[in-house]
């Protein structure tokens, strides 16, 4: 993966360490079943402008290098001849939103729930996924991992007809 000319070289140094991590993380969210087909994206913050994401239409078990794509904050691809997926608003917007985040438009009702108290780890999007950052990919799939069990947790409970006091009436 080469950055383009155009694009500020400071990231230059990150680009290759951080394609390998979003790779990696793909093929283990893929061994998971996390990810069918060609759903999902991942993404990492290489600077305050610029993101690396899964472009559209790739299987995240199967990543290489040309299968990700460079970004500004905007969702603005600054290759040529890729196309970025549907949910690269969506990082990038999360990552307008917060500066220290390292991961379609959000609704108003998550802009004004994320100004009132930040989200620390991740969110469950209904109908569309899960979503998770930290300070370093791995972090951000460490804390993947978590709410994953947890949410695990919460289903087996479901499925028992328990609630967090006891049986259900």
């Amino acid at each position: 993966m080469t950055a383009p000319t155009h694009a500020p070289t400071a990231h230059a140094k990150y680009l290759k360490r951080d394609a390998q991590a979003l790779i990696r993380t793909g093929k283990w969210i893929d061994q998971r079943q996390g990810c069918p087909a060609t759903g999902g994206n991942f993404s990492t913050r290489l600077n305050s402008e610029h993101v690396l994401i899964t472009r559209s239409g790739c299987h995240k078990g199967e990543l290489t290098e040309q299968d990700l794509l460079l970004v500004d904050l905007s969702g603005t691809p600054l290759t040529d001849q890729q196309t970025a997926s549907a949910e690269t608003l969506l990082h990038t917007t999360l990552y307008a939103l917060d500066k220290h985040i390292n991961m379609p438009m959000l609704a108003n009702a998550l802009r004004q729930r994320w100004t009132e108290t930040p989200l620390a780890w991740g969110f469950l999007v209904r109908g569309h996924g899960l979503y998770s950052w930290g300070d370093t990919i791995e972090s951000a799939r460490r804390h993947l991992e978590g709410l994953e069990f947890l949410f695990a947790c919460q289903l087996e409970l479901q499925k028992l007809n328990i609630t967090s006091t006891g049986l259900t009436p």
